[in-house]
């Protein structure tokens, strides 16, 4: 696939992230939800090498910021998941 069609992708879930957050105006775990889309699509462009990013961090730094980024959207995730989880209990 191509990396604007991935990039394109990418910034369409975070566009509907940012929407739906939007029209539920902010609760706490959509806003977690949003900042967790946000460093999914920053690793997302991290890994993907988009504009050439290798030439600024070379390889093995753009991988390990772009897993970092990762890593702290699948924490937000977690986190948003189990307080909703909470309030339904």
């Amino acid at each position: 696939m191509k990396k604007w069609l991935k990039c394109v992708l990418s910034f369409g879930m975070l566009l509907l992230a940012f929407c739906i957050a939007l029209s539920y105006h902010f609760s706490y775990e959509r806003s977690l939800v949003l900042c967790a889309v946000i460093f999914s699509f920053v690793g997302d462009l991290l890994l993907m090498n988009f504009l050439d990013i290798q030439r600024i961090l070379p390889y093995p730094q753009n991988f390990v910021l772009g897993m970092i980024s990762f890593a702290f959207a699948h924490i937000l995730y977690i986190l948003s998941f189990s307080l909703r989880i909470k309030d339904m209990l």
